[in-house]
């Protein structure tokens, strides 16, 4: 079928060429008659020589300006120089075949050496702010979320500003991944002052999974919000975090979380625990 489509090219080639320079001599000067050998390819009739020397140059044409890439097609490079683009710049990269390279190296990207998750890291973050898919943006952070390194932190802190929400949701996540300090401090100014519900939510999910007084300070934003869906979201991050349960005593959540010691308070079974965990 390729060898077959490059046929077809070089029959359009020779075509064009013979017309251009047929139409181009005088009426006078053409013979009423042409012997010339002739060949019926695809129900063009043509000259064969001109088919065999179009064909070589389309083949050379290919041969020499491309190489061969993971999705068909490929990237062109220079003939003479033989030099290849970078990834970033390939013709032929499409989202979706981006999304499958970056999730194919989040595989392995955590059992790279440092130096090595430094060189990508830095690479991912000049990525970042060029990707016009937010699809693609939030592979990207989902992947800086597993590089422990301080070039894939500052690019995390600039993905929280991302115009799109799911790129966000998306931090929210790979914070919750990384864990630490600054984690805790980057959902905490999610939730306290992202516009989007959405994110919000994201955001005490994560610190949900902080044990410490600082997550349960945070997360006091969110059980003294208006919204219904992240008090419940803000409790529930809370009795997984803490392991203290309050039933459904808004107000003693509330208190719990500013560090002061409401009672009563319900003994949490194992399986609530677990449950929490879960959520």
């Amino acid at each position: 079928m390729f060898i077959a489509n490059l046929l077809r090219v070089a029959v359009a080639v020779a075509r064009s060429a013979t017309t251009t320079v047929v139409a181009a001599l005088p009426r006078s000067s053409l013979p009423t008659t042409v012997n010339l050998p002739r060949c019926d390819l695809f129900g063009v009739a043509c000259h064969r020589r001109a088919i065999v020397r179009s064909g070589l140059l389309v083949l050379l044409l290919l041969a020499g300006g491309c190489a061969q890439s993971p999705f068909g097609l490929a990237h062109w490079r220079n003939p003479l120089r033989g030099d290849r683009l970078e990834p970033d710049r390939r013709l032929a990269q499409l989202p979706a075949d981006e999304v499958r390279q970056l999730r194919e190296l989040g595989s392995r990207a955590e059992q790279l050496p440092a130096s090595e998750q430094e060189s990508i890291a830095a690479r991912l973050t000049t990525r970042l702010g060029t990707a016009a898919d937010p699809l693609v943006r939030r592979e990207i952070v989902q992947l800086l979320g597993q590089l422990r390194v301080p070039v894939a932190t500052e690019a995390l802190l600039g993905a929280g500003n991302d115009p799109d929400p799911r790129v966000r949701i998306a931090a929210c996540a790979a914070w919750q991944r990384r864990g630490g300090d600054e984690a805790i401090a980057a959902l905490s100014g999610l939730l306290a002052n992202d516009t989007d519900t959405d994110v919000r939510l994201a955001a005490t999910r994560a610190l949900g999974s902080f044990r410490t007084p600082a997550a349960h300070r945070a997360l006091a934003v969110a059980v003294s919000d208006s919204s219904p869906a992240l008090q419940y979201r803000g409790v529930q991050a809370l009795r997984a975090s803490s392991g203290r349960d309050f039933g459904n005593d808004l107000q003693a959540w509330q208190q719990f979380a500013k560090g002061e010691s409401p009672q009563p308070e319900r003994e949490l079974s194992v399986a609530d625990r677990v449950l929490g965990w879960l959520r």
